[in-house]
């Protein structure tokens, strides 16, 4: 299947299990540190359509690792080479989530 017909579920279901993985981060800590559900992650990484992701989610996720939105639900991160942004840092070298 290529990308261009992967659903949107598929592609932040990668994506969030690569972010995850860099940042050796149980499900239950992710839910923990960003407010989504385990439920939610567990189905979002199962490659599972989920029927309640939001906006909100989209922001605590991105926030978090420090992703744009469209680069969480459009792209495949898992082949970005060469990127300088550590998950879980903004890009401006802070963490994400905290006042400059």
């Amino acid at each position: 299947m290529t990308e261009k017909n992967l659903e949107w579920y598929e592609i932040v279901g990668r994506n969030l299990r690569w972010l995850r993985a860099g940042e050796n981060l149980s499900i239950a800590e992710l839910s923990r540190r960003t407010g989504v559900s385990r439920g939610m992650l567990t189905r979002l990484e199962r490659e599972e359509h989920v029927a309640r992701f939001c906006v909100s989610h989209v922001k605590k996720l991105c926030d978090y690792f420090g992703v744009m939105a469209w680069e969480l639900l459009e792209s495949d991160l898992t082949r970005r080479r060469g990127d300088e942004r550590r998950p879980g840092t903004d890009p401006s070298g802070g963490e994400c989530g905290t006042a400059p």
